[in-house]
């Protein structure tokens, strides 16, 4: 009975307290990563009704249009129209040089007062772009191309047959500049309307090609005409060419830029 009244040792106490502490830190433990499941899964259901709600706010993707509904062929066929429109307008210029000694003839004046008509045409030619280029954009290309032709078409039928005065002369010279200018700085114009940016200096190469040639081939071409029988035909060629290149841009160029009214906060083109 002493026997088993006896206190235990401090050996058998601790080994006693060890077995019994063991099962509780496991089981503490098993229930800590429980909670830690729980916890993810808990912020799993949380992030995917997120993740629905984003995908439902991004808008769907949407394809590019293109920036221009005229085919390729279409379009460079455009672009060598409004380079030959562009050529006309220093050809001009250039194809009344070589009779200027016959026209102080034919028009009982000096060499200064000849010479006053190239001046005229060139400022009038200078300047004129400044207010055809800022008109195309509000009232369409195809309307100004379609105007300043046939003003430039007139001049020149008048000139190749009314009778030769030197006011006359002066008078048409600046019909025909105002006529022919605009063409170089619409037709430039033109080209952006319907070539994309990574196009556009190809294609502008190819239109200043035009105005370039002008000068070059107008002394030529003047030269055949410079006799005191043929001198009209200087204006008649002229008619004869822009006829065909009206009717280009009647049934060809059509509308490259939509017309829209001037507005105070900004300029619309396309």
């Amino acid at each position: 009975m002493a026997a088993e009244g006896k206190p235990p040792s401090m050996g058998e106490s601790d080994d006693s307290l060890s077995s019994t502490s063991t099962p509780v830190v496991r089981d503490a433990g098993k229930f800590a990563e429980k909670d830690e499941i729980k916890a993810a899964e808990t912020l799993a259901a949380g992030v995917d009704p997120v993740r629905d709600v984003e995908k439902a706010a991004t808008p769907p993707a949407q394809l590019k249009e293109p920036y221009t509904t005229y085919s390729p062929s279409r379009q460079m066929f455009i672009v060598i129209t409004v380079t030959l429109v562009g050529f006309f307008a220093p050809l001009c210029g250039a194809v009344y040089l070589p009779s200027l000694i016959l026209f102080e003839d034919i028009f009982h004046v000096s060499s200064k007062v000849i010479n006053a008509t190239i001046s005229v045409y060139m400022a009038i030619f200078a300047v004129t772009p400044l207010f055809g280029a800022p008109a195309s954009d509000y009232l369409g290309r195809k309307g100004v191309y379609l105007v300043t032709m046939t003003i430039f078409l007139i001049a020149n039928t008048l000139l190749a047959a009314i009778p030769p005065t030197i006011g006359g002369l002066f008078v048409l010279r600046i019909f025909q500049a105002l006529g022919a200018s605009v063409a170089t700085s619409v037709g430039a114009g033109t080209v952006a309307d319907i070539t994309p940016p990574a196009m556009r200096a190809s294609r502008m190469g190819i239109f200043l090609l035009g105005p370039n040639l002008g000068p070059v081939l107008g002394p030529l071409i003047g030269g055949q005409f410079s006799t005191p029988g043929l001198w009209r035909w200087i204006f008649g060629f002229l008619c004869k060419n822009i006829i065909i290149l009206i009717n280009l841009n009647t049934e060809c160029i059509m509308l490259t830029l939509i017309p829209v009214k001037p507005s105070l906060h900004s300029l619309s083109s396309y």
